[in-house]
């Protein structure tokens, strides 16, 4: 069953319509005894999101690898389980990645080749399990991925897509004899055949949650729960540096690209949220540790850079008042000064987390997570521009609220459509044009509350209508289909 809050800022907060790019939250569950994560989500081409997560029941961490599905407004569609009837094959730990024309799942199955029994996912010699679907959830193809003895568990935290259009994942192989633990990293061709493999020496616990591809086609990961250590290898799999020369009380969970060379990472520290600039070389320029509210118990579990070159942090926070766990975001430029912070919850959540951040083409933010209710539930949480979301017990520092009101019509158009503001006062606006891939197709400034606008230059399809004040921020959205 899932529970949808969609409340448009208007109905709380403002005289008017929308102000923004929509914001809400989305909580999934399948019913009592059953844990919904949800790990990582993305953009849809249809405009709309998607979301991989792990489905099981309370008395077993095993899971299906399950895609849910939102339109853009947050509303629930479908989802899909697309190995729901192979029972060798789990999510207790599940990546994804977007492909033009669908995606990329790693999880994990019980190895082919085993003879050993395993229970409740206590005992297990399990193989990462490539799942190939196409945009609707389907199953193209899959690829179990045999890389060390059957006396090994290996599987991935992180999948992305490589610059080569093969795989990279990140994660861990556990040998399940003696319990010797190693960071392992897979890279695959497009068609998950294994090109080449890694793993550090034993050492438990050591494991990285994300990957990131350098500029120069090299592999940069993350090494926590243990001393910080920045592992970098190359496009063929040759070590590059392990630099564990990272300082500062700090416990790094997730690490970008920097915008001008080396890499920015987040996580937390003594005192709240912590974050690392290091050097192309994985050396330390500067450390910051800042606690939200006060509080020292923040974390920053994911970053990411964003459209207007700045950066964007997901985790959460403690709130002392409330005495619970809050999803929390903030903004932060490229020298480390926070530029936004806000934190989130749902009516009732005792303890609720953000997982992973991306930006949105509309210039807002989409946070996966998950909220604990007696078992965990998974959790969306759209943003607008500002960290804005309508239903913010904890936001703080909110814009002023918008009056205008925003129509277009016809919809669907033919020729032309028009766009017209009640209540506008002469303010300085633009109104632009994103096809359903994020691609801007059209800008034009807004002279009088009533524009007409040709479609001569639009193909038939679904648009999203933004209009900007001159500072670029987004005050309306809706969407627009043109239709010949």
């Amino acid at each position: 069953m899932k529970k949808l809050y969609t409340f448009f800022t208007a109905l709380f907060f403002f005289t008017g319509l929308s102000a923004q790019a929509p914001s809400w939250m989305y909580e999934y569950t399948f019913g009592a005894g059953h844990n919904e994560l949800f790990r990582h989500s993305y953009e849809h081409p249809d405009g709309g999101y998607i979301t991989i997560s792990s489905y099981d029941t309370s008395s077993c961490n095993c899971g299906t690898p399950t895609l849910v599905k939102t339109d853009y407004y947050g509303n629930h569609e479908w989802l899909n389980m697309p190995l729901a009837n192979d029972s060798s094959v789990f999510a207790s730990n599940v990546s994804m990645a977007p492909l033009t024309n669908g995606y990329i799942i790693a999880a994990e199955k019980v190895d082919s080749n085993s003879t050993y029994q395993y229970y409740m996912n206590l005992v297990y010699q399990k193989d990462i399990f490539l799942i190939r679907t196409d945009l609707y959830g389907d199953t193209m193809w899959t690829k179990e991925l045999f890389i060390t003895p059957v006396s090994a568990r290996e599987y991935a935290h992180s999948i992305r897509v490589a610059s080569d259009g093969g795989y990279i994942m990140a994660g861990v192989l556990v040998d399940t004899l003696v319990l010797n633990g190693h960071l392992l990293v897979v890279k695959t061709d497009s068609a998950g055949n294994i090109d080449w493999t890694y793993r550090t020496p034993a050492q438990w616990p050591l494991m990285s949650y994300n990957v990131e591809e350098a500029p120069n086609g090299d592999f940069v990961f993350l090494c926590g729960q243990g001393p910080d250590r920045l592992l970098r290898l190359s496009s063929t799999g040759s070590l590059v540096y392990d630099n564990v020369n990272i300082s500062g009380p700090m416990g790094m969970l997730s690490v970008t690209n920097a915008y001008n060379g080396g890499f920015m990472t987040s996580g937390e520290s003594s005192n709240g949220l912590g974050i690392m600039r290091l050097n192309d070389l994985g050396d330390t320029i500067w450390t910051m540790q800042h606690p939200f509210a006060g509080h020292p118990v923040t974390s920053g579990t994911s970053i990411s850079r964003t459209l207007d070159s700045n950066y964007v942090i997901a985790g959460f926070t403690y709130n002392s008042s409330m005495d619970t766990i809050v999803a929390y975001a903030c903004k932060m430029d490229t020298s480390g000064t926070i530029l936004w912070e806000n934190a989130y919850t749902l009516p009732g959540a005792s303890n609720m987390r953000g997982v992973d951040v991306i930006p949105t083409s509309d210039y807002g933010y989409l946070i996966t997570g998950a909220n604990f209710t007696g078992t965990w539930n998974g959790v969306l949480i759209k943003i607008d521009s500002t960290g804005y979301c309508a239903i913010p017990p904890l936001s703080i520092g909110h814009p002023a609220a918008q009056s205008s009101t925003l129509e277009v019509y016809p919809n669907p158009a033919a020729d032309q459509f028009t766009v017209t503001l009640s209540n506008w006062n002469g303010e300085m606006l633009y109104v632009e044009l994103f096809d359903m891939t994020g691609r801007k197709q059209m800008s034009d400034r807004l002279s009088t509350a009533q524009t007409n606008i040709s479609t001569a230059s639009l193909s038939n399809g679904l648009y999203l209508v933004q209009v900007k004040n001159s500072e670029g921020r987004v005050l309306h959205d809706s969407k627009l289909v043109v239709k010949r």
